[in-house]
């Protein structure tokens, strides 16, 4: 998962220098994913519409994922044509999950710090865990 935090950076004042740096921003995150040959591998990740409307017009085949409470933004996830939803573990209950797995989404919970963080987590049945303690959730999955 790439997260792109993409808040107004201290350098640029207007929206006209704003949209300029998005476009070289997404342009150069594609040429990474490609000279890399990472499509498989990353997912990219934001909570800002145009960053994922600009994406899937540079390629359509890189992974995206709406970042947000499931419940929330399921809708958007999906219009956008995104893979997935990357939530919070606190703000997603195993139903949320349910909702989007039927809806064709992925789900990926950050947040997990600790065994019973894992444990919660993989009681939610998501896609994919971002966790701090690799060896406990790997531990609870086998």
């Amino acid at each position: 998962m790439l997260d792109n935090k993409l808040d107004l950076p201290c350098n640029i004042s207007s929206s006209d220098d704003y949209l300029i740096f998005l476009t070289l921003y997404n342009q150069r995150m594609i040429k990474l994913i490609d000279v890399y040959r990472l499509k498989e591998q990353v997912h990219l990740e934001s909570d800002y519409d145009l960053f994922h409307d600009m994406v899937r017009q540079l390629d359509a085949d890189v992974k995206r994922m709406f970042n947000g409470a499931v419940s929330e933004r399921i809708d958007f996830a999906d219009s956008l044509q995104c893979i997935g939803i990357m939530s919070g573990l606190n703000s997603c209950s195993a139903e949320d999950v349910q909702r989007a797995h039927a809806r064709g989404l992925k789900v990926s919970l950050f947040g997990v710090f600790n065994a019973e963080d894992a444990e919660n987590a993989i009681s939610k049945s998501p896609d994919f865990i971002i966790t701090d303690d690799i060896r406990a959730t790997q531990d609870l999955l086998n």
